[in-house]
């Protein structure tokens, strides 16, 4: 009983000491997909990514829609439908570079039909979502709290 203790002890204390090195790695995986900005411009920065994305892959956009933000516990998820034109192998690059983007860019809906008279463009519609993480409200008294803060008599005074 004793050694096992001791073993767990030993391993608390190497965790401990690798406290700085974990707190980095997390803020490198977490930087990008805390919100940082409002909805919109949250939105803006979805939009501005895809264009670059699709534009550094020859995929032509010939159609973005924004569609409403979703919040769920929490986090917020932003969503775009866009209809695209390009080569096969054009739209697998694009496809690969969004899923490989630190944003957590992800594609939900796929679809994707020939070009009516040239076979070798291809048509794509999809939705791209993007999941962040929403910050904790901070309140006046050092209370910390998530969310929405309808039953707190507590005065929000900013945002981590």
């Amino acid at each position: 009983m004793l050694f096992r203790s001791e073993k767990r002890l030993q391993h608390a204390r190497y965790i401990l000491s690798q406290e700085g090195l974990i707190i980095k790695e997390y803020k490198k995986y977490t930087q990008n997909v805390k919100q940082s900005s409002s909805d919109g411009e949250e939105k803006s920065k979805l939009l501005g990514e895809i264009e670059k994305l699709a534009r550094d892959s020859s995929v032509f956009l010939a159609n973005i829609k924004p569609m409403p933000v979703e919040k769920v516990g929490f986090y917020k998820i932003y969503a775009v439908e866009i209809d695209a034109e390009s080569g096969i192998s054009y739209l697998v690059d694009f496809i690969y570079q969004l899923e490989k983007s630190p944003h957590l860019l992800r594609i939900k809906d796929f679809r994707l039909v020939p070009k009516k008279g040239k076979a070798a463009i291809l048509k794509a519609h999809m939705t791209i979502r993007e999941i962040l993480i929403t910050p904790k409200k901070i309140l006046s008294k050092g209370a910390v709290v998530k969310g929405n803060s309808h039953n707190v008599g507590i005065k929000k005074s900013g945002n981590i």
